[in-house]
Order: C-alpha cells, then sequence, then structure tokens
C-alpha cells in the first residue's frame, strides 16, 4: 500500500469523494502542519470538523470513529474502530491495532473530529479524476514500454534462442527491479515491496547498510546507483547490440569481485545483512552462469575494444547521470516526509 498524507488517510476513512494526488499536494502545501490547517483544508471539502482535549485519555475510547486522536508523542492516528479489548487505528497509511488499555494509555486527550455529508467531496472532482487516470495510464507505459522494446530487441537478435541468454536477459530485468527498491531505499520513499523483501534476512538491515560509509564509491557514486545503471545498460546492449555480447559476459566477470567486498563489508564493517544488496551478488553470479551456458565466452577472442570502449563509457554515463539526479531529487525526499504530524 502506498503512504499518502495524514490528510489523504482522512478522507478515505471518513469515505468522501477524493483523489490521492490532488489531497496529498494540499497537505504538503499547508503552511504549517496544524489541526487549524487541517480544519481549513476539510472546509474546501465541504467538510466541518472540531477539533478539543479531552478530560481524560478515557474519554477518548467513547467517541464514534473514525477520528484523529494524539498520542503523548505528539503524533496524530486515525481511529477506525474501537472494541471492547481492541483498538484499530491508520497511522503513516498502515492498518495496525493495538489492545485498548494499552493503546489508551499513549493518549494525551487530544482529538480531531470531522463531520461529511452528502455534499462533501473534493472541489473538480471530475477534472482530478481524469488526471489521475492520464497519470496512472502514463505510468503504466513508461514500465511496459521500455519492457515491450526489450522482448521485441531480444526476439530480433535472437536472445532467446538460447537457454544461457535468456536468463542473462530475466536476470537483468530483476537486477533492475531490486536496484529500484535499493533506490527508493535511498530515496527515502516508502515502499511495502521494499520493507518486506528487507526484513527476510534482518530487520532494518537495508537501511543501516545504505547509510554506512561504503554504501557509496568515492563517497560520490552510491552502489545501488551504479547497479541499477549496470543492469539497465547491460539489457539495452544485450537486446540490440549481439555483438556487445562477449563484452558484456567480460564486465559481468570484472564485477565479481565486487561480491566478496559487499558480503565482507556487511559482516565485518556495517555488521548488518542488507536483504536486497545480497539478491543483488547472487543475480551478478547467476548471471556469469548464464554466461557459461552460452556459450558466450568461447568467443572472448579478437575483441575489438572500440566497442569496449563505448560500453563502459555507456555504463559511466548511466551512473553519472542517475547520481546527478539522486542529488537532486534526496534532498526534496528528506525534508518533504509525505505525513508530516500536525500541531495543535
Amino acid at each position: 500500500m502506498a503512504r499518502h498524507t495524514l490528510l489523504t488517510d482522512f478522507l478515505s476513512e471518513l469515505e468522501v469523494p477524493h483523489t490521492s494526488e490532488y489531497s496529498d499536494r494540499v497537505y504538503r502545501n499547508m503552511p504549517f502542519k496544524s489541526l487549524f490547517g487541517l480544519a481549513y483544508a476539510l472546509k474546501s471539502y465541504n467538510i466541518e470538523s472540531t477539533g478539543y482535549k479531552c478530560d481524560k485519555p478515557a474519554d477518548v475510547m467513547t467517541l464514534t470513529p473514525p477520528f484523529m486522536a494524539r498520542t503523548s508523542a505528539g503524533t496524530f492516528v486515525i481511529i477506525t474502530k474501537i472494541s471492547d479489548n481492541t483498538v484499530e487505528y491508520l497511522y503513516n497509511s498502515k492498518h495496525q491495532s493495538s489492545p485498548r488499555d494499552e493503546f489508551q494509555a499513549r493518549l494525551d486527550g487530544t482529538v480531531f473530529m470531522a463531520f461529511p455529508t452528502d455534499k462533501s467531496r473534493e472541489p473538480d472532482l471530475g477534472r482530478h479524476e481524469f488526471v489521475s487516470f492520464i497519470t496512472r495510464c502514463r505510468n503504466l507505459a513508461l514500465a511496459l514500454g521500455p519492457l515491450a522494446l526489450v522482448i521485441l530487441g531480444g526476439i530480433y537478435t535472437d536472445v532467446f534462442t538460447g537457454v544461457g541468454t535468456t536468463l542473462v536477459c530475466l536476470l537483468n530485468i530483476i537486477g533492475i527491479l531490486t536496484s529500484v527498491l535499493l533506490i527508493k531505499k535511498t530515496w527515502h520513499v516508502d515502499s511495502s515491496t521494499a520493507d518486506r523483501v528487507c526484513g527476510v534476512v534482518q530487520h532494518g538491515g537495508c537501511d543501516h547498510v545504505l547509510s554506512s560509509e561504503g554504501a557509496k564509491l568515492f563517497g560520490v557514486f552510491s552502489w545501488s546507483e551504479i547497479g541499477l545503471s549496470y543492469f539497465s545498460v547491460s539489457l539495452i546492449a544485450m537486446s540490440a547490440f549481439p555483438g556487445s555480447w562477449p563484452w558484456l559476459a567480460l564486465f559481468n566477470i570484472c564485477c565479481l569481485p565486487y561480491s566478496f567486498w559487499s558480503i565482507w563489508y556487511q559482516h565485518y564493517r556495517a555488521q548488518h545483512w542488507c536483504t536486497l544488496c545480497l539478491s543483488v551478488q547472487a543475480t551478478l553470479w547467476l548471471s556469469f552462469l548464464s554466461w557459461l551456458i552460452s556459450g558466450t565466452y568461447n568467443h572472448i577472442t579478437g575483441l575489438d575494444i572500440t566497442d569496449g570502449i563505448i560500453l563502459a563509457l555507456a555504463y559511466i554515463s548511466a551512473t553519472c547521470i542517475l547520481s546527478a539526479v539522486t542529488s537532486m531529487i534526496t534532498p526534496y525526499t528528506t525534508n518533504h516526509q509525505s505525513n508530516s504530524t500536525p500541531a495543535q
């Protein structure tokens, strides 16, 4: 489930017609993340609201969900259901539950309630829904378009006629997907998929390793950027230029020593295991075995050095471009978290 802002989550629980793109933007553009600002935003949806503090935290349990409640830590949660023994709530777009007594002890008594009517809805909802639909279509085309080109290129260049080269192609796609999840972690973008994968070997291991000193080459290029550039360029070259296969196989061998260093660093220096990083290392070795199966290493003699230089420049250029994009995006994603907690 994608992480949305507090306003979007609240509108969803209130069952008010809205689009997440617009409501997320409204919340992020609020000058001050306060209950007053939230009430002002809800007013544009034709929703009246009020915030107050109960005499005792126990009084919060007598109210009818959904409503917001503030914890003693200063964070707001959206209470969605209250039963005799359990409280269900929404926090950071994730549905959670706690024993009633335990949850009640964490409240400070401050609540925020909204009262939607049949007329409550997002302004210009129809136009926003259309834009949202076009955006989804664009994202789908962005994902499927390159994949279709790779498949068609692979058919044209006979990539899929051999078991080994077919496996290499699939492994490059897996490497791209894994690297994208690592990039999301680097950009501090919430991803339930990345979180689930990272928790397989060690909970929090990916975050610890990616924030360590060894996560960047020369302190500038992150290994996730290098990985995404490597697998992307390899996939394109493999599908479009069959003459580059021997060079691709050689560059794959050049990457193998890195896998030993990465495992050593995670074990002895970071002392944490990054599941996604280990997946990248496994992909490199499986690619090596696949190139062996394809027999490509039998054709590495008499290679044109110019082709190797061009391929190396493609790897370097892709990494530099991606690193520059990351340097621009990371400060934004770090400083503009989607679910800032409003003040009272």
